[in-house]
């Protein structure tokens, strides 16, 4: 699908201003492993639809709660996981400011992958795993909040 440059342009503003690019390290006791995410959380509802309508993904509502903050507003979350955000990091990548590192890892970790339901389930190599720690330490330094000193 072609997108014109207004709306990956649009796109990387909102991923620049309000989006994550992270490496998750998911804990399953059966096959743990590691994903690229890309999501925006917003209490803007228009803005999460119109990117699962423009670029799929998935969403998700955290509805207010009892004994949530009366100040706190619902939200949703739009999120791309795998092979889906890293193919939209590749078409946002040109437009993006702040967050390049982040998109650049994030495809580059993507690209080591092993594909197909055979690969998914075989034994990583320890340089698999090595890479894979790397990236994410890498990831978690290109996210940390605050100041760039120790």
């Amino acid at each position: 699908m072609s997108y014109l440059v207004e709306v990956l342009a649009y796109a990387a503003g909102i991923i620049d201003g309000e989006g994550c690019i992270r490496i998750s390290d998911i804990k399953s006791k059966q096959y743990p492993y590691r994903e690229l995410n890309v999501s925006v959380q917003t209490t803007d509802e228009v803005l999460t639809y119109w990117l699962k309508d423009t670029f799929g993904g998935c969403l998700s509502i955290k509805n207010r709660y009892e004994g949530m903050n009366p100040k706190h507003k619902s939200s949703n979350r739009w999120i791309l996981t795998c092979r889906k955000a890293s193919k939209f990091l590749e078409l946002i990548l040109p437009y993006l400011k702040l967050k390049v590192p982040q998109a650049k890892l994030g495809i580059e970790f993507q690209n080591t992958r092993c594909w197909g339901a055979k690969n998914r389930w075989n034994q990583k190599t320890e340089e698999d795993w090595r890479y894979e720690e790397h990236a994410l330490e890498q990831m978690h330094k290109l996210n940390k909040r605050g100041t760039n000193e120790n």
